[in-house]
Formats: C-alpha cells, structure tokens, sequence
C-alpha cells in the first residue's frame, strides 16, 4: 500500500584510528510494523554498501535508553567500542 514503514540514513568516512567506515546515522521503523525483522533487513543493507565501498567498519550510535535498539544491536553483534559523549547547551 506504499506506506513509509522504516527508514535508514547513513554516511562513509575516515578515522584516522579505525580507517574508512560506514555509520548508520538514523533509524528508525515505526511502532505498528516493529519486532518483524524491518530493522534487520535495513542493516544488513547498509552493510552491503558498506562492503561495497571497501569499509573497514560498521558503526553506529545508541542511546543507553533505547532497549530495543540496544537489543537488536547486541542480536546483530555489534560490540560497545566506544563511548559517545553528550552535554546539553542551556
């Protein structure tokens, strides 16, 4: 029925400490069609590109909120390798 279910939007770049990388920058499905592999399917994709573009890595950012996406990340393999640090501006 063409109905936006999920998006994902990434980018490719370098790190002079983990080299050339792809990094999934938002992601997102919405409530009605979660926990039926939409999410996955949007990974492994972006991971294609990833291995297309020659990436050494495949990285991403998770708030420590987010349980799902901590869960799905965790199913997927993905391993906690760094810290991503926040301070609001006032």
């Amino acid at each position: 029925n063409n109905k936006l279910v999920a998006v994902a939007s990434y980018w490719i770049g370098v790190r002079l400490h983990s080299g050339k990388f792809i990094q999934i920058d938002n992601m997102i499905t919405s409530r009605k069609h979660r926990n039926k592999q939409i999410a996955t399917k949007l990974l492994n994709f972006v991971k294609e590109i990833g291995k297309k573009e020659n990436c050494e890595k495949y990285v991403l950012d998770v708030f420590v909120d987010n349980h799902a996406g901590n869960k799905l990340y965790a199913k997927e393999k993905f391993d906690i390798a760094a810290f991503h640090l926040m301070q609001k501006i006032s």
